[in-house]
C-alpha cells in the first residue's frame, strides 16, 4: 500500500575519474594515483502528485554554482522539474578530484584542461543519474526516522570546548527497495593532506557497513554543519600519520555500527504525513574587502613570527591553522579582477509533511552555530541540514570566527553578514 501517493526512485552513477587529476580540499597540490573506494553520484527522485524533487549526493569537495545551474536548467527543460526543486549536494570529501567550485586555480596550466573535462563529465553523470532515478520511481510503503548521538570522534577544531552537533539523523523510505538518508555533521577529512588516493572518506565505509548489516538499496550521506568540526584535535594536523585509511575505515565502521544499532532498536518512528514541498530563496553575499593584500601580508608575517616563538605544540598548531587561512585568502586575492563584489546563490529546503521531515540546504560550509540554531527552532520531527548545496561559496562562519581571526573567517570570501542572511532565510523554512 502506497504512502499517501509518495513515490521514490534511486540510481547510483560511478564518477570514475581519471587518475592524475588534482585532489581538492587542501592547499598542497597533489595528483590522484589510485582509489581507496569508488566515487559516486547517488540520485534520488521524490514524487507526490504533481510535485517532484530531485536530490543528488556527489562524492566531491564541492560542485560549483555554474555546474549546478546547468544541471538544474537541464532538468527543467528536458524533464519539467522546476530548477528550485533540484538540489545538488556535495559530500565534501577532501580526497576527490578538484571541481573548481570556489577556489584559486592552484594547479598547473597543463592540468586545467583535464580538470575542466572531469567537471563536465561529472555534470553529465549527475544529469544521467537524476534522469534514471526518475525513470525508476516506485511507491513508498513507509517512511521512518531515527537519530543517535555519537561523541568523541570529532571536535570544534578551533576550541574543543565549543559545542558541536553530534547527532546523526536517519530517514528511511521503504518500498520494494529501501533508501537511507543519513545526515551527519562531521568533516570528511580523516584522510589528510598526505593522501594521494581518491576516496569518499569515512562515508564510504559507513555506507559499506550499513549495507553489510541492513542491505538498503542506497545510502546517501548528507554532510551538515561541519565547517568548524574536524579530527584535527583528535587525530592531529593535516599531515599527521593518524590521518590515514585505517582510521578512515575505523570511523566509518563506528558510525555505521551506531546507526545499525539505532535502526534495529525498534525506536524508529513512523512519518505519516508525507506531502512533498520544496522552497528556494535567492541570496546575495557581499565579498569581504578586508584583510586586503597589505593587511593579509602583515597578518601572515605576524603569524609566522608567532609560530616560530610558540610556547607549546597546541599554540603552534592553532597559529599554523590560522596561517593556512591567510595563505588561502592571499591566493584568492591573486585572482585580482576575477573576484566579484558579491556572490549570488540560493538556499532552500525540501520537506515531507507539515511537521514531519525537512532538509534545509545552504550554498557553503556552514558551522555548528547554524546547524544547532536551525534544529532548536525547527517545528519538524526530523531536521536535516546540508552544506554544499547548489554552490560552494566557502565558509559561512559565525561572528566569533571573524573576531578571533580563525581559519574559517580568514579563508572565506564572504563578509560576516552572510551568516545572518543565511539563518534569516533558513529558519522560517523550518519553523
Amino acid at each position: 500500500m502506497s504512502h499517501d501517493g509518495l513515490k521514490f526512485g534511486l540510481y547510483e552513477g560511478d564518477l570514475n575519474p581519471a587518475l592524475g587529476l588534482p585532489i581538492a580540499g587542501y592547499l598542497e597540490l597533489k595528483k590522484g594515483v589510485g582509489f581507496y573506494d569508488r566515487l559516486y553520484v547517488k540520485a534520488v527522485s521524490l514524487k507526490s502528485g504533481d510535485t517532484r524533487v530531485l536530490l543528488a549526493s556527489v562524492d566531491t569537495c564541492g560542485v560549483g554554482k555554474q555546474t549546478c545551474d546547468a544541471i538544474r536548467e537541464e532538468m527543467e527543460v528536458k524533464h519539467g522539474v522546476p530548477r528550485d526543486n533540484v538540489v545538488i549536494l556535495a559530500t565534501h570529501t577532501h580526497s576527490a578530484p578538484d571541481m573548481d567550485a570556489w577556489s584559486p586555480r592552484m594547479w598547473a596550466s597543463d592540468q586545467e584542461k583535464d580538470t575542466i573535462a572531469n567537471r563536465d563529465r561529472t555534470k553529465e553523470t549527475i544529469c544521467w543519474s537524476l534522469s534514471q532515478a526518475m525513470a525508476l520511481e516506485e511507491p513508498v510503503d513507509s517512511v521512518t526516522y531515527s537519530s543517535t548521538q555519537i561523541h568523541g570522534l570529532f571536535t570544534n577544531r578551533n576550541d574543543p570546548s565549543r559545542k558541536v552537533d553530534n547527532e546523526v539523523s536517519v530517514l528511511m523510505l521503504k518500498g520494494k527497495k529501501s533508501l537511507l538518508l543519513v545526515n551527519h555533521n562531521y568533516h570528511p577529512t580523516i584522510l589528510g593532506a598526505n593522501n594521494y588516493y581518491y576516496s569518499a572518506d569515512f562515508p564510504a565505509y559507513l555506507t559499506r557497513r550499513v549495507n553489510e548489516k541492513l542491505g538498503p538499496a542506497q545510502v546517501n550521506c548528507i554532510t551538515g554543519s561541519c565547517g568548524d568540526v574536524s579530527v584535527r584535535l583528535v587525530l592531529g594536523h593535516e599531515f599527521a600519520p593518524r590521518r590515514n585509511i585505517a582510521n578512515t575505515v575505523k570511523y566509518g565502521n563506528q558510525i555505521g555500527d551506531s546507526l545499525v544499532r539505532c535502526l534495529k532498536s525498534g525506536k524508529a518512528k513512523k512519518l505519516k504525513d508525507s506531502a512533498l514541498a520544496a522552497k528556494t530563496k535567492r541570496l546575495k553575499f557581499d565579498v569581504k574587502k578586508h584583510p586586503d593584500k597589505d593587511e593579509a601580508l602583515s597578518l601572515k608575517s605576524r603569524l609566522e613570527k608567532g609560530i616560530k616563538y610558540a610556547g607549546n605544540s597546541r599554540e603552534k598548531t592553532a597559529l599554523e591553522f590560522k596561517l593556512e587561512g591567510v595563505v588561502q585568502w592571499l591566493n584568492i586575492l591573486d585572482l585580482n579582477a576575477e573576484i566579484p563584489p558579491s556572490l549570488e546563490v540560493d538556499a532552500g529546503s525540501v520537506s515531507l509533511g507539515t511537521d514531519g521531515f525537512v532538509l534545509a540546504w545552504a550554498p557553503g560550509e556552514v558551522c555548528s552555530h547554524t546547524g544547532l540554531a536551525l534544529k532548536d527552532q525547527s517545528k519538524y520531527k526530523v531536521t536535516m541540514l546540508s552544506g554544499y548545496g547548489n554552490a560552494v561559496v566557502g565558509y559561512i562562519p559565525p561572528s566569533e570566527s571573524y573576531e578571533n581571526e580563525e581559519y574559517e573567517a580568514l579563508s572565506t570570501p564572504v563578509t560576516e553578514a552572510a551568516i545572518q542572511e543565511l539563518e534569516e532565510t533558513l529558519v522560517p523554512m523550518v519553523s
